[in-house]
Parts: C-alpha cells; sequence; structure tokens
C-alpha cells in the first residue's frame, strides 16, 4: 500500500509543548538590546547585532536584505524545533519524555512523527467536548520488554523512528503526541492533509540514504572532514486501479516540487518519510490498471 499526503502549515498558536522555553528571555519591545543580546520571538530565537537596538521586533528586522539587519535568527527554541521543517534539529529532553499538544484540527489524514528516539510513541485523540476517542501506539526501541518473559527472552521488533499514526475518528479536534523514554527526540512533527491511498508498493521499490560527508576548505584553505545532512532518495514502483488513478492523476501531478510524506508500506520505518516529490512517471497501461512510479528526495 503506498499513501501520499501534503503537510498542512501549522499555526504555532495551535502547538504547545512539555518543555520548557528557556532558551533565552523572550523579547521585549521596551528594552534596549546590545551586540550578542539573545531574545525569544514566536519560538524562535534571535542575536542581536547593533548596539541600542530598542522597539525593533526579531521577526520583523532579520532580513540580511535590511541595512541595518537589527537581529540574526539563530533557529527555533528546543521546546519548538520539532516544528521548524528541518529533521536535523530535532526538540530534545535528556532526562525524560516530552509531550506536544495539537489544536485546531480539520481534514487531516495523518500525524507523522519523524526521527524519533525515545522507547514509545503515542498519540491520543480528543473530540470538541475534550473527550478521549482514541489511542494509538508504536514502539521506537525496537524491542518488546513489555513482559518479565519477554525480559528475559527479548525478540527483536521492528522500531520506528518515522511513523503515521492514521485512521483516528473523523470528528478529532486535538491530539497529544507524547514521546517516552529516559532520554527523547523528535526530529520533526507534522500534519497531515489530503491523503491519497493510490495503490500497492510493487517489489523493487526502494529507499536510499547516501552519505554527504566529505572534505572541504576551510577559510584558511585546510581540508577538514565535514558532515553534510544525508540525502535519502526513494523510487517506488506502485500499481493502481484505472479508474481511481484516471481521477488523481492530475492531482498528483501538482504535488511535484511539493514537500509530502509518504508511506509505502504501513507501520515499517525504512519506508516512510518526508521528502519532495522528484518525479511522477506517465503510467504504464496493463490490462488490471496502471504502473508507474513516484521519487521522493528528502535531506535531514
Amino acid at each position: 500500500m503506498f499513501n501520499l499526503s501534503t503537510i498542512k502549515a501549522l499555526d504555532l498558536g495551535d502547538v504547545t509543548s512539555s518543555l520548557p522555553e528557556d532558551d533565552a528571555p523572550t523579547y521585549n519591545a521596551g528594552t534596549t538590546y546590545n551586540i550578542a543580546d539573545l531574545v525569544i520571538d514566536d519560538h524562535y530565537v534571535y542575536g542581536c547585532l547593533v548596539d541600542g537596538t530598542v522597539g525593533k521586533k526579531p521577526s520583523d528586522f532579520s532580513s540580511r536584505f535590511q541595512t541595518p539587519q537589527y537581529w540574526q535568527l539563530r533557529g527555533p527554541t528546543n521546546a519548538y524545533a520539532a516544528f521548524d521543517n528541518v529533521l536535523s534539529v530535532p526538540s530534545v529532553n535528556t532526562s525524560g519524555d516530552m509531550t506536544f499538544t495539537i489544536e485546531s484540527l480539520s481534514n487531516i489524514s495523518s500525524v507523522g512523527i519523524f526521527d524519533a528516539i525515545g522507547v514509545t510513541a503515542t498519540a491520543q485523540f480528543h473530540n470538541s467536548d475534550d473527550d478521549l476517542i482514541d489511542t494509538q501506539s508504536v514502539n521506537l526501541t525496537g524491542f518488546d520488554l513489555s513482559s518479565h518473559y519477554n525480559w528475559l527472552f527479548t525478540q527483536p521488533t521492528a522500531g520506528n523512528t518515522n511513523y503515521l499514526f492514521r485512521r483516528f475518528p473523523a470528528n478529532s479536534v486535538k491530539v497529544v503526541v507524547t514521546i517516552a523514554g529516559d532520554a527523547t527526540e523528535l526530529g520533526e512533527l507534522t500534519i497531515n492533509q489530503i491523503g491519497y491511498v493510490i495503490g500497492d508498493a510493487l517489489y523493487g521499490s526502494s529507499v536510499r540514504i547516501s552519505s554527504r560527508a566529505k572534505y572541504d576548505d576551510d577559510e584558511f584553505g585546510v581540508p577538514s572532514y565535514v558532515y553534510k545532512p544525508s540525502r535519502i532518495n526513494g523510487t517506488f514502483e506502485i500499481f493502481g486501479e484505472r479508474d481511481f488513478i484516471e481521477t488523481l492523476w492530475g492531482r498528483l501531478r501538482k504535488l511535484s516540487g511539493r514537500r509530502v510524506v509518504y508511506e509505502a508500506d504501513e507501520g515499517r520505518t525504512v519506508t516512510t518519510g518526508i521528502g519532495l516529490v522528484r518525479d511522477i512517471t506517465v503510467p504504464i497501461d496493463l490490462p488490471g490498471g496502471y504502473k508507474f512510479s513516484i521519487e521522493t528526495e528528502g535531506v535531514q
């Protein structure tokens, strides 16, 4: 089964994190800031570039095209790093669980967690009366230690670092996602919409992770080994019902170049991820339907 869905832009006003947002003081319009001062503005950290800066909201005065540029964006706060669209900048808790609450859900096909580190991940869905109406959980560790027997005779299981929570009640308006463990991380949490289950992923579909680490010269001309984000390429051969694909084909083509979530085999980490749709081939007409391929590319 191959599932493809687009990522919904979140209003961070609808997101609550259990992690403290204490990376820096909150920006105050009446405070005078000097070079190297750090502040938080709308869940992002900014560094001051001009002595005597006052009344210049960082999110409005951080463009490098402004003269002067009063602030420099340093990145998201740890509490909201899982919502910055960058997998390699995770939210981290070195001493326990992390929980994210997202409200005002509508027209959602799935909730995705990516680059999750911990023991378990749980999604709890609530209705408009704040009643808990569905709970889904997935193992992250690759081991089942749920009983004394399993503790003594542990059998490895398919732990998930990437996972999609799907098939939850349509009247869900809030989800609470918890990554549980002694030390936890979450690269990205996505709310996905316009989900398409477009056919069966055929044998031969693959996800390839390529290292981009290489030697680069530093500012003094000295070569050093520099780690670059890994590139993840996926090529998925798909077979779909002819009538269904014909109604969907135009919409699929519009996804080219867009950032999407894909799941080529439900519940398996290796074929679940985030990427840009690079190409969708012209279908091959077979007696039972259409065979075609989708290529995705993501950078972590």
